[in-house]
């Protein structure tokens, strides 16, 4: 009796212990794969998903893999996925930025104007100086005929906006005339 009162208290550490090492093996596995789907993405996005939602299956509680199987259900105009990835990644990290910008380029794209906007304007609770959002931000008002919130996101565009983009400053100056 004494035996198994000392081998019962050792079999719990070893099972804890594999229990560690298999989270470690299935955090590290979903790295690769993660990684492994970024350099397929442009390339090919189909397989870039599969990688994304392997990694996500591992670890589901990590966003940035959501996140990434919804810029690859974009690439493949899977909208409707897309989204669903992108509100599970905010739902997981509230402050994951490029979820609520990715959210706002497809409903944009869907004619969604309303909740684009609500989208950008979320990020821009995160990123309140990021140039393409504000610019994202004037298109979606300007599409939705609020024209003087679109003059004003234009405007604030110009001025935050770097020299790398003087084509859209450009842009969003014609737009202002």
């Amino acid at each position: 009796m004494k035996f198994v009162k000392r081998i019962c208290p050792i079999f719990i550490v070893i099972l804890i212990l594999s229990g560690c090492k298999s989270k470690e093996s299935a955090s590290k596995q979903g790295l690769e794969l993660n990684v492994q789907g970024k350099e397929l993405l442009s390339s090919n996005p189909e397989k870039a998903l599969s990688k994304f939602l392997k990694a996500e299956e591992l670890n589901p509680e990590t966003p940035e893999y959501k996140a990434n199987a919804g810029i690859a259900y974009m690439a493949l105009n899977r909208n409707e996925e897309a989204l669903q990835k992108f509100k599970e990644t905010i739902q997981l990290d509230p402050k994951y930025l490029q979820a609520y910008y990715n959210q706002g380029v497809i409903l944009e794209s869907l004619g969604n104007h309303e909740d684009a906007i609500n989208s950008y304007k979320a990020a821009l609770q995160i990123a309140p100086d990021s140039p393409e959002i504000v610019y994202n931000l004037a298109l979606a008002h300007e599409k939705s005929g609020q024209d003087k919130e679109a003059a004003e996101n234009y405007s604030r565009f110009i001025v935050i906006a770097p020299q790398n983009l003087q084509p859209a400053i450009e842009e969003a100056k014609s737009r202002l005339n």
